[in-house]
């Protein structure tokens, strides 16, 4: 849970509607991103998910969809620091 979700749900209406459309849609986990005005929901597959797209932009809200990692990919570090 995210501490600050009661707070920002009461004060920006959008983000508790987001969050009850998101459960409402069957949304496996649906929270408040960080302190601002972003929720989002983790779906048990694609056809869920993209479900749940109708119902959030008919409550006015924009979505993006997005598929989760299944392991970590590659990544080669460059000696001098950065990422290559």
């Amino acid at each position: 849970a995210n501490d600050f979700e009661p707070v920002v749900a009461a004060r920006l209406p959008g983000v508790a509607a987001g969050l009850g459309v998101l459960r409402a849609a069957g949304a496996e986990v649906a929270l408040l991103a960080g302190s601002g005005g972003c929720v989002f929901g983790v779906f048990r597959d694609d056809a869920a998910r993209d479900a749940a797209r109708g119902p959030l932009e008919a409550a006015g809200l924009r979505c993006w969809s997005a598929r989760t990692l299944d392991r970590m990919p590659a990544v080669r570090v460059d000696p001098a620091g950065g990422a290559a």
